[in-house]
């Protein structure tokens, strides 16, 4: 399977303010996975608490801190204050690709440190505006983006994510563990093989997106659920909202979910990001993701109920 274009970014969150909750975890996200060389350690923070949607993280960008929404649907790091830059960004203009729209940036580099004191250089594309600003977010963060070639796991049940080296999660009773691929491409775009009425079809992980979506061609047929909310791409360009959702079954890395309200996504568009769904936090929250983009893993975990005393196994790094 292969995705149908480049994929640049893929962006759609719901009308959410930031909240104003403190920072400041010193608790490390690695600490239930003993990997000793943590490159990246934040706690996740939510918009919307109760729903779990809107993740964001506070981080510093040379040495300010500033709140950044965590966007796996993103393959680049996006900012619009510009007030935090020791530098200003190239002449360069390239085009970026949203749910909905597209706009030019610019590219520029910055420190990117976490509360641990890990620090790393880390490219940043500088647009003109965003719909976002006005709700407290200095830019967005796409965690494949800062790893790199190390793997990233995101903890949305305990809130947290960590970079670190790849490393192998061996069969554990605290975990149900569901393994799978990612799309290759060289984009570093989280792409997945998403399963549906017998056939696959390729999607985005979308943690900025509140609810999953899926081409209206290929559920128009489901039964009809609730109302779909208002939603909009990063530069504040609207995504029809009202329509009705469709109770769809799925599968990912043979996890199935039943009856799953999906957002009918429109016809494919030249204008943005072609794709032909998205996996939002409807899906992810309370779930642990585990992505190596070089290896093409994607994995997800469930926490078991009751987990025994037992330990996490786990493989050394894989170097």
């Amino acid at each position: 399977m292969r995705l149908l274009k480049a994929l640049t970014i893929a962006i759609s969150v719901a009308f959410l303010k930031l909240p104003s909750q403190g920072y400041a975890s010193d608790r490390s996200c690695a600490n239930d996975w003993p990997n000793s060389s943590v490159r990246f350690d934040s706690e996740i923070l939510y918009a919307n608490q109760d729903r779990k949607t809107g993740p964001f993280v506070r981080v510093q960008i040379n040495g300010k801190t500033v709140s950044m929404m965590l966007d796996t649907g993103s393959n680049i790091n996006l900012l619009w204050d510009t007030s935090v830059l020791d530098e200003s960004p190239g002449e360069h203009r390239q085009r970026v690709d949203f749910i909905a729209s597209s706009t030019d940036a610019r590219k520029v580099g910055a420190a990117l440190s976490d509360s641990h004191g890990n620090l790393s250089h880390q490219q940043f594309y500088v647009l003109p505006n965003s719909t976002l600003s006005g709700d407290g977010y200095s830019g967005i963060l796409s965690p494949q983006a800062v790893a790199g070639s190390h793997a990233t796991i995101i903890d949305f049940e305990q809130n947290c994510f960590f970079i670190s080296p790849a490393f192998e999660i061996r069969p554990d009773m605290r975990f149900h563990v569901f393994r799978g691929t990612t799309i290759p491409n060289p984009y570093g775009v989280m792409a997945i093989p998403l399963e549906i009425e017998g056939g696959k079809i390729p999607i985005i992980v979308d943690s900025a997106a509140s609810e999953s979506t899926i081409l209206s061609t290929l559920v128009a047929t489901r039964p009809k659920g609730p109302k779909s909310p208002r939603l909009m791409d990063v530069i504040g360009t609207e995504i029809p909202a009202g329509v009705r959702m469709r109770l769809v079954d799925l599968k990912i890395n043979g996890q199935d979910f039943r009856s799953h309200p999906v957002i009918p996504k429109s016809a494919i568009s030249t204008a943005g990001v072609t794709a032909l769904g998205a996996v939002g936090m409807d899906i992810l929250k309370d779930r642990i993701v585990y992505y190596h983009g070089a290896l093409h893993q994607f994995t997800l975990l469930n926490r078991r109920a009751t987990p025994p005393s037992t330990a996490v196994k786990l493989d050394d790094r894989i170097e």
